[in-house]
Formats: C-alpha cells, structure tokens, sequence
C-alpha cells in the first residue's frame, strides 16, 4: 500500500490515519459481543497494516525468527521413512507448523509437522528437544498426524493432531482430530476423536475443574471453518457428540473468511487467552494471520487482541507452494516477561518460527 490513499473528500490522506478511521474498532483492544467483531473492515490485510505500522511507530516491531532447528535431513529422512519406506520423494523434508515449547519429564520439547515437500498427505508429527540452544529432531515418538497441538490439564499432558484420509490412489478423502492423554510424551494414549471432517479442536482446563473445548465446523453452513466453544466436566466427556453440537461464536468471520483456534492460554481471571487464525483466499493464494482475542466463558463476551502476525513478518524462505507464501499457521504463545512474548507456528508450510510481539496482556 501507498504511503497516501485518496480520502473521501479527494484529498489525501496518510496510510495510518484512513486505516485508523476504517479499522479502529477493530484493532482497539475492547470488550464487546462477538457477533460485532470485524465489521468496519472487510479487508484484513488492511487491519494488519495498519497493526503493523502503529508497531513500527512505536518502535516495537520485531521481524521473526525461523528456529534454530535440527534439519539434518538424513535424520529427518530416517524418522520419517519408518513404516513408509515404500514412498517416494525426491524434494527436502520441512518441518512447520510448530507448537510452542512445553515440559516432558524435566525436558523441553516442541512438537512440529515433518513432511517432504513434494508429497501430500504423509505427515509426520516429531518431537523435537532443546539441547543446548538448538532443537534436535527425537525418534520417539512420532504419529502419523498434521499440526499438532499440546497442552497440560489437570497435570497430564493432553496432545492431539489431524489425521488424514486416502484412498487407493493416493487422493485426499477426509479428516479427524486425535486426542491423547499421558503423564509424559513416552506414555501417550488416545482418548478421543473428534467428528470427521473437523480440525482446530482444542481443549482448555478451566479455573473450577471442568474442561472448555474450541471447535471449528466447516462445509455447508459453517463454510470454510467457523469457531465453537462448549464445556464439560472432565476429559471423559470430550467425544464427538459434543464436539458437533457446541455452540458458534457467532458472525466473527467475513463471508469470504475462515479461521480457528490453535492455542489457548488460562489466565487468572478465568478467562481465555486464544491463539488463533483467520484466512482469507484470493487470486494470489491463501492469506493467513495470526490472531488472539479474550474468551469469558460464562458468557460468550470477548476482548479483541488484533491480528499480530503475518508470513511478511518473516525472513524470505521457501514455501511448500506459490499459493502458500502468504501463510503464517499460529499454534502457541510464550509470555517471556519485560513486556514482549513469543508467537509459535508455522511460516508458509515449510519453515518454523517464532514472532516477538509485544505482550498481548499487559
């Protein structure tokens, strides 16, 4: 975008003040109802650079960062290829789509997607775990899901990720969430499913014990992937019945949009800390940015945080396709004290990153 754009009026106006008059509602952090999220600007692009140059402005634009991965990719080749050593693929093996760190038995790990880059729908999920300061990839153990998540509830660690579908040729015929519990990575084990057809489940325990579940349907009504939210007492109760029947976070989305949740944060309040996305898709490929808002769960009211991050954001690096070089896939977020915290995931289907943003709770 220009550094002026026609006002109204025909005259000229600076980037920053005609964004802030067709965005502020949007990126003012504010407590409102949900359905009225969104609504002064129909161009998310806009409202991010508009984020942006206020950071910039401010001096608290930080460009990201790609982990200091172990990408050795004899090692990622032997990882992957055990139980797949029939397949066959010439192009590098990435690793994106990254969770944030997180503790097993002592041990700091992260969970990130492993997948050559000329083969779909063979995913790998690895653990990798920090040594020293960088991430070496982990042998065990490893499931054959996409996009990973990890939380701790009621202290057991609660993982998950998207299994796919094929069919004898090789063609994509649909997914599911997997869900596992277990005191450490080594003793994981599935305890549901979500319904088919569903990514970006995420679950939350709550300040008085019972368990908050984010949702996203998608297809026919719900488009290309709505955000849901529903509680149950217990783990046990996480099934796919009640996964299909939360309730909508209604209108958050544009029509052309789409988005879920990938993280979520318990703060002191009660409240929830979302890490999340929204999409759109145009003739340049699919955009995505990452996102955060203020759950209350009692009674559906949020705090809009803004969008914080783009793919821009990081260095020029390869993407798994031309159409994905605008993607930027939150998955985690690590307050790190002094007024800044990370934002984890993954940088156009191929890279692992982090985004330093100013912290979004103070």
């Amino acid at each position: 975008m220009s550094a002026e754009i026609p006002s109204e009026s025909g005259g000229k106006m600076s980037s920053v003040d005609e964004l802030q008059k067709i965005a502020e509602p949007t990126i003012s952090v504010k407590e409102t109802l949900i359905q009225d999220y969104f609504q002064p600007c129909r161009d998310a692009a806009k409202v991010y650079e508009l984020h942006r140059e206020t950071l910039r402005q401010e001096g608290k634009f930080k460009e990201g960062e790609f982990l200091p991965l172990d990408l050795d990719q004899k090692t990622l080749k032997k990882i992957y290829r055990k139980g797949n050593r029939q397949l066959k693929f010439t192009g590098p093996i990435d690793v994106y789509n990254n969770t944030k760190p997180f503790l097993s038995n002592g041990e700091t790990y992260i969970a990130a997607r492993v997948e050559p880059r000329d083969l779909n729908f063979h995913s790998k999920v690895v653990f990798f775990k920090k040594i020293s300061e960088k991430w070496i990839a982990q042998e065990e153990p490893t499931f054959g899901l996409e996009d990973p998540f990890i939380t701790t509830i009621n202290g057991e660690l609660v993982f998950g990720g998207v299994q796919t579908f094929t069919d004898g040729q090789g063609n994509f015929t649909g997914l599911q969430t997997v869900l596992y519990k277990g005191k450490s990575l080594n003793d994981l084990k599935e305890f549901a499913r979500g319904p088919v057809g569903q990514k970006d489940i995420r679950l939350i325990g709550l300040k008085d014990g019972r368990i908050g579940i984010f949702t996203r349907p998608q297809t026919g009504k719900f488009g290309r992937g709505q955000i849901g939210f529903t509680i149950v007492d217990s783990l046990d109760m996480v099934n796919e019945q009640v996964i299909t029947e939360a309730p909508l976070l209604k209108e958050i989305f544009l029509p052309e949009e789409w988005g879920g949740v990938n993280g979520a944060i318990l703060l002191e309040d009660g409240s929830i800390l979302a890490v999340a996305h929204r999409a759109y898709e145009d003739d340049d490929g699919r955009h995505y940015f990452g996102w955060l808002f203020i759950l209350y769960p009692d009674t559906g009211m949020v705090k809009e945080l803004g969008i914080v991050t783009e793919s821009s954001d990081f260095p020029d690096g390869p993407a798994r396709s031309d159409k994905l070089r605008f993607v930027f896939f939150s998955e985690g977020l690590d307050r790190i004290g002094d007024g800044w915290a990370y934002l984890y995931g993954g940088v156009r289907d191929a890279k692992s990153g982090r985004k330093l943003i100013p912290d979004p709770l103070l």
